[in-house]
Order: C-alpha cells, then sequence, then structure tokens
C-alpha cells in the first residue's frame, strides 16, 4: 500500500484516467494511474505506477507501429 508523503496517511486511493498521448502523427488512447490521498486530498504517482505507466505507454506505440498483436 501506498503512503502519502505530504501527511503520512495509509488511506490512499489508486484511480485510472483515461489520457491521449501524441505519437507520429497520431493520438493514442491510454489508462493511466496516479493515487490520491483520502486524508489531504494530494494526488501523486507512485515509483511502482510510473513504471506501469510507462509499460502501457511503450505497449501502445508498439501495438501503433504493429508490433504488438492488440
Amino acid at each position: 500500500m501506498n503512503e502519502c508523503k505530504a501527511c503520512k496517511s495509509q488511506k490512499v486511493n489508486t484511480l485510472t484516467d483515461d489520457e491521449e498521448i501524441a505519437y507520429k502523427g497520431s493520438q493514442l488512447r491510454v489508462l493511466l494511474e496516479y493515487s490520491i490521498c483520502g486524508l489531504c486530498e494530494r494526488e501523486f504517482i507512485s515509483k511502482g505506477q510510473i513504471a506501469n505507466n510507462e509499460k502501457i505507454i511503450r505497449d501502445a506505440k508498439k501495438i501503433h507501429d504493429g508490433l504488438l498483436g492488440s
């Protein structure tokens, strides 16, 4: 479980957001993850979420380029 770095609360919720990224003249839609503290409402992205989001973006680019099955 993530801990809020601002208030140290363990009440952290994981959310996802549909984002569009520009790639080679196209707009790719990806579902990216982030966290929000249920106590102080600070939004942040954990190290694990950053790594996972980067993989999601890489995979979307590979699908666009025909290098990965959809």
